[in-house]
């Protein structure tokens, strides 16, 4: 996709497949992908991408009503590389698995796009989560598999829900930071209102885009490349 702001004053795209997309407003909601879409406007923020990881491990069907859903906040061992921050679902199934994950991401998983993004599980978290669940827990077994999803986090560790700076037409949602799931319904809402101009439902001072720690001016983004040749591609 391709982004940038048209000659009337709204907002075009256009896809990869050549389809032209236009609105005189835009929700850009885009997770680890918001800088990548930024950019093309000549803005930007400061992300990072934290590579967070998650497995299944079989436990023993005797002992499956045994496991709820838990938090475990314990000290973190920076030589381990282990942020100390675990947690768990009950257990599903047939066969039972249970959910686990860890709620860190070690500095050298943390990155500025998804572009450098690390998909494969690294080891020794993997080997962080299997000691925590066998010290930890009775009726764990093996684990069934292992996966990273990526969170897009903000410096403060709070949302950005605001309209940018500048380009009043695009309102922006990111820095999730892996929780945003859980206000679905109301930043839905509050993205509707904020679009349209409309008074918010809650006081979203919080989570201005231009706040400190967050906006960078422009001068500091990547010159806008994606804008200026969907604009040449729209004019031919």
């Amino acid at each position: 996709v391709d982004l940038c702001v048209a000659g009337d004053g709204g907002v075009q795209a256009v896809t990869t497949e050549g389809r032209l997309v236009r609105a005189r407003r835009v929700v850009l909601a885009a997770g680890a992908w918001t800088n990548d879409l930024l950019r093309m406007l000549g803005l930007e923020l400061d992300l990072e991408v934290h590579n967070v990881h998650w497995a299944h491990y079989r436990v023993d069907p005797a002992l499956a009503g045994a496991f709820p859903q838990w938090f475990c906040f314990r000290k973190p061992d920076a030589a381990a590389r282990d942020g100390g921050l675990y947690y768990g679902f009950p257990a599903q199934g047939e066969e039972p698995v249970i959910k686990v994950g860890v709620d860190y991401t070690p500095e050298d998983l943390r990155t500025a796009s998804m572009a450098d993004f690390r998909r494969e599980p690294d080891p020794q978290v993997v080997a962080n989560m299997d000691r925590f669940m066998q010290e930890h827990w009775q009726g764990v077994r093996e684990r069934v598999d292992v996966a990273c999803s990526p969170y897009t986090m903000t410096r403060d560790c709070d949302f950005v829900l605001d309209r940018l700076p500048g380009l009043p037409q695009v309102t922006v949602f990111t820095g999730g930071s892996g929780r945003a799931f859980k206000f679905g319904p109301l930043l839905g809402k509050l993205l509707a209102e904020v679009a349209l101009g409309l008074p918010p439902s809650m006081d979203l001072s919080t989570f201005r885009a231009d706040r400190d720690g967050v906006w960078k001016a422009p001068a500091e983004a990547e010159a806008p490349a994606g804008a200026r040749e969907a604009d040449a591609r729209v004019a031919a």
